[in-house]
């Protein structure tokens, strides 16, 4: 018949019989810890708290223990009260530890201060008093173990004001240190309430169950550990069982007997019941595959809820019965390997499908970088896993329709990793999600590149809002899968088998954005868009510094390598992309800084990094179109502000266009401007501005140096040299001022 008993216990008595047994008016007894306990979770702070109640006779509850009767020994197991019972063991073993100068009277620390401040700042010298004697009490076991000679040495090597204070110091110190120690030996003599239960053992996992729905409860893996059956069966993987151990390792320590528990016995049986193979079993996938690395700072005593959920996923429909897993669990006990194999074969599967996504070098600093949630990840796997094999047959035969399943997922699944990330579809509803793919045979489905696109035009658009001034965004894990996949099929299988590392580089760098906006007095830009990022070799990348890649004359021979293949390979940009980073800005430029840099660089390099990431996805898109750019119409635009910050390419193009229109070259100019020697005296270019369009545009090298579209001037067409360069300015400006009669 169950009873339940009040009892007193004295706080010391408590301590003594959890450190072992004891024998109290003739009776032996000891306190143990059930299996299911959780650890020890309370903070310094809330012990603190704890012994400060007690200190000051405030009410602390009940402990609740489960009494029987072992060898002529009370054995008291405690059920509910180990946070308290651990606590009153660590103060009642070492008290100084819990000390703090508040627990010195105010009038005994005036007296000290008023023996050792002299001069100079008084609060520095009372707070250095005050750390000397809270050192010096924490430093002992307990207050018997004070030496007031020790004490004041201490003092006067720091003080020496206290030469030949001896006596004085002692009167002012002497009666708190004794006041502590009879403090202390007054609460290990107070005596606390406990209920002693005495009914069935097996109803003990219902108690600890039903006291924890209350206060600050155990977490549903917690209450696992008391409600699920203990039947245990044998396990092959040694390592499930040394998470098992550790968990128990945690409470079974010199401080505490842990009921039940040998762990040499159960290291070589190898024997778990169902709560611990899960238990051991999240913790052996998430610290053996890095994709499924959450939660791994967690302590060795608490339930990682990864390998519960995902066990749920592989057979169930919904997360509510994730309560009853270890039906599962049980089913396949006599053959638990089995089902192991078949779930770490499942997460190869997706490990390998996402591979291309998560294995890129400039992720490899020191392991791989994961993008996803926990909830994407255990979809992947338990669909693969429900697709795979028949969760109905105890052996978990293969299905018959695996092989199809199998290619289609092989070209879906990475998709839909990348396709998930960029839209944050995991971001809320993740459990419920799970069970929704796998009803539904989302992965199955098709992807089309109007969706991808759509996602990318939804991300990119956002991203324009940002105003970034002093303080630039990292890179995003949609960054970085965006990135990555663009690369992926970019990189050679050489630069992925080198010993390269790559960073993501802003090619429009942070620096000189920061110091352009801050100099036009602008609202900030959108400085880390996706259309602003590439991967750079990580060399090229550094030895650069804050310069970008054309203005740098020096890294690309360190480098080892040329302008062309960064173009190409890395930035898909051309020269005269960055020619706004040449310009000299002033205050209120900051409308024609955000035109070049919005409007027109992040505009078009946007639709070449779009396109590039749908056909790295497999799909074909249109090619990207460049901003056509605007005729000017009228003089009147030609003032200081334009000669100073137009582009220097754009700037040519432009007012050559203008003087064509309107007849601003005389012949003479025609003959000059196709001299060689002329047009680099006079305007600074490599090249004869003007080409007949009869003739190559070419260097001798095969590389174009005019523009493609010719301009007419007085019934003849031209080429206009491209080679331009923010030195030339300097000639250019007042050539062109001197032709429209400015100057």
């Amino acid at each position: 018949m169950a009873e339940c008993n009040p009892e007193l216990w004295k706080l010391k008595n408590i301590k003594e019989a959890l450190e072992g047994e004891i024998t109290i008016n003739g009776s032996k007894r000891k306190i143990v810890i059930p299996l299911f306990q959780r650890g020890k979770r309370w903070t310094k702070e809330t012990k603190d708290m704890f012994i400060d109640s007690l200190t000051k006779g405030y009410p602390i509850g009940s402990l609740l223990f489960y009494k029987t009767q072992v060898d002529n020994v009370d054995v008291f197991t405690l059920i509910d009260g180990l946070q308290r019972g651990s606590s009153i063991k660590e103060y009642l073993s070492n008290p100084t530890k819990f000390f703090d100068i508040s627990k010195i009277s105010k009038e005994a620390r005036e007296k000290l201060y008023g023996l050792v401040v002299v001069g100079g700042n008084a609060e520095v010298q009372k707070a250095k008093a005050d750390e000397l004697l809270t050192t010096y009490i924490r430093s002992l076991k307990t207050y018997d173990d004070y030496d007031l000679l020790n004490l004041y040495t201490l003092f006067l090597n720091e003080f020496p004001v206290l030469n030949g204070k001896t006596s004085e110091f002692g009167l002012a110190v002497r009666d708190e240190l004794n006041r502590l120690k009879n403090d202390y030996n007054h609460l290990s003599e107070i005596q606390i309430p406990a209920v002693v239960y005495t009914g069935d053992e097996s109803t003990l996992p219902e108690i600890f169950t039903r006291i924890n729905k209350e206060g600050k409860p155990l977490s549903e893996y917690e209450i696992f550990a008391a409600s699920w059956p203990s039947a245990e069966f044998k396990i092959e993987n040694e390592q499930i069982v040394e998470y098992v151990l550790k968990k128990y390792d945690m409470l079974n320590d010199t401080e505490f007997t842990l009921s039940g528990y040998n762990r040499d016995e159960k290291r070589i049986n190898k024997s778990v019941n169902a709560f611990e193979y899960a238990f051991g079993f999240s913790k052996y996938i998430t610290n053996k595959y890095s994709s499924l690395a959450f939660y791994t700072d967690i302590p060795d005593d608490v339930a990682n809820q990864v390998g519960f959920q995902l066990i749920n996923a592989c057979f169930n429909s919904s997360h509510s019965q994730i309560k009853d897993v270890h039906k599962i669990i049980t089913r396949f006990s006599s053959n638990i390997s089995k089902l192991e194999e078949a779930i770490e074969d499942s997460i190869r599967f997706v490990d390998k499908c996402i591979e291309p996504i998560l294995k890129f070098k400039g992720n490899n600093r020191e392991k791989k970088k994961g993008f996803h949630s926990q909830f994407q990840i255990m979809s992947l796997i338990s669909f693969v896993f429900r697709k795979k094999y028949n969760i109905q047959d105890d052996t978990l035969k293969i299905n018959e329709d695996w092989r199809a399943s199998k290619q289609k997922l092989e070209e879906n699944i990475w998709k839909y990793y990348v396709f998930d990330i960029i839209n944050k579809y995991w971001g809320e509803g993740g459990t419920g999600k799970i069970h929704s793919a796998n009803s539904e045979n989302r992965y199955l489905t098709d992807l089309t590149s109007e969706q991808f696109g759509a996602a990318y035009d939804s991300y990119s658009a956002a991203l324009l809002s940002r105003r970034e001034i002093k303080n630039v965004s990292y890179p995003s894990d949609i960054d970085y899968v965006i990135l990555n996949t663009i690369y992926l099929n970019l990189f050679t299988a050489m630069d992925q088998l080198s010993l390269k590392r790559f960073d993501v580089e802003h090619i429009a760098t942070k620096d000189q954005m920061k110091k352009f906006i801050k100099v036009t007095n602008g609202e900030g830009l959108p400085i880390s868009h996706i259309a602003n990022l590439c991967y750079l070799p990580e060399f090229e990348n550094r030895s650069k510094g804050s310069k970008n890649f054309y203005q740098d004359t020096n890294y690309l021979s360190k480098a080892g390598t040329t302008i062309e293949t960064i173009e190409e390979k890395y930035s898909f940009t051309s020269k005269p992309d960055l020619e706004f980073m040449d310009l000299e800005y002033q205050d209120g430029d900051f409308d024609i800084l955000r035109l070049y840099y919005v409007d027109e660089f992040l505009a078009n390099r946007n639709k070449i990094v779009r396109k590039k990431f749908l056909e790295s996805l497999g799909f074909e898109n249109a090619e990207e179109v460049a901003a056509p750019v605007q005729e000017i119409q009228s003089e009147t635009v030609f003032n200081e502000q334009y000669y100073r910050t137009t582009k220097i390419g754009r700037l040519v193009r432009e007012t050559f266009s203008y003087l064509s229109r309107n007849g601003y070259f005389s012949d003479v100019d025609v003959k000059n401007l196709k001299n060689k020697d002329y047009s680099l005296k006079e305007l600074g270019a490599a090249y004869p501005v003007l080409l007949e369009v009869d003739q190559d545009p070419h260097d001798s090298h095969g590389t174009m140096r005019y523009y493609k579209d010719s301009i007419e001037i007085n019934g003849h067409k031209y080429y206009l040299t491209s080679e331009w360069f923010e030195h030339d300015r300097k000639l250019v400006v007042p050539w062109i001022k001197k032709k429209l009669g400015q100057i």
